[in-house]
């Protein structure tokens, strides 16, 4: 939630309201999060996929076209992934 009112009995961290600076403070703090995740999830599976686990395998793949876009500042949902056109599923081709 992002407060867009002055109200004194309600102090603000940076002791100012501006719900702009807010979102954009949010923003950054979920894409760090994300980033750890990604780069953590990065680490441990690697060593799985390395060892022939297929499901690692393709996760990895996911991650490895994910953490860049992360990098570059912008949120995972704005990452265009590619669709199978052989198969009706809708597995992603990374």
């Amino acid at each position: 939630m992002v407060r867009c009112f002055d109200d004194e009995n309600v102090v603000h961290v940076a002791g100012k309201v501006d719900p702009l600076s807010d979102i954009e403070v949010i923003l950054t703090e979920l894409a760090l999060a994300d980033m750890a995740v990604v780069e953590r999830t990065l680490h441990r599976d690697t060593k799985k996929a390395r060892s022939g686990d297929k499901d690692a395998q393709k996760l990895v793949a996911v991650l490895e076209k994910l953490l860049p876009h992360l990098n570059e500042g912008k949120p995972a949902r704005t990452l265009v992934w590619a669709r199978k056109t052989s198969s009706p599923s809708s597995r992603c081709v990374c």
